[in-house]
């Protein structure tokens, strides 16, 4: 069948067929959405740990913070008496 010999379709198929469209671009489009937002919760992530190790085709990155952190917080109590 040639392209000039195909019939019109109705304005109510029409209606049937625009939301099966978006549900299937939709669906095409999530993981690539996911793929792209991953890297930068990962991103996050390592920027708030404490400690951590990231690793990829050719370096590894390694950091220990807890020692610091140790040394800043300091257990003192403050008790004020007002009259």
């Amino acid at each position: 069948m040639k392209i000039n010999e195909l019939p019109q379709v109705s304005e109510e198929d029409l209606n049937h067929i625009n939301p099966g469209f978006s549900l299937v671009a939709l669906a095409t489009a999530l993981p690539l959405i996911v793929e792209a937002i991953a890297p930068i919760i990962g991103l996050i992530k390592s920027s708030l740990a404490i400690s951590g190790e990231i690793k990829d085709k050719n370096n590894s990155f390694k950091w220990d913070n807890s020692k610091k952190v140790e040394k800043t917080s300091t257990n003192t109590l403050n008790k004020y008496i007002s009259f």
